[in-house]
């Protein structure tokens, strides 16, 4: 536990993202530690199994799918709709 607090707090003083700071803490670690990265697999593929953890992310996707059919107007037919899903512009 130290050695991941410790690596974090050294890669943040360094001026590195947080999120890069966070894998690459996490990743020592497992080496570190010689944890087989079959179990890790299964872990993160056991995680994503619940459907709480699955909605957060669509719950996300249709706030923003939201916020821009309110930007374009609502004259966007279903075409278009499905467009600004795949994260087209809308084609009036």
């Amino acid at each position: 536990m130290a050695l991941i607090l410790l690596l974090f707090i050294f890669l943040l003083i360094f001026g590195t993202p947080i999120v890069f700071s966070l894998g690459v803490a996490a990743s020592f670690t497992l080496v570190a530690y010689d944890v087989p990265l079959a179990l890790v697999a299964q872990k993160i593929y056991g995680g994503l199994d619940k459907f709480t953890i699955m909605a957060i992310p669509f719950f996300i996707l249709t706030g923003i799918i939201l916020l821009t059919q309110q930007k374009l107007g609502t004259h966007c037919s279903q075409f278009n709709f499905f467009q600004i899903i795949f994260f087209l512009m809308c084609q009036f």
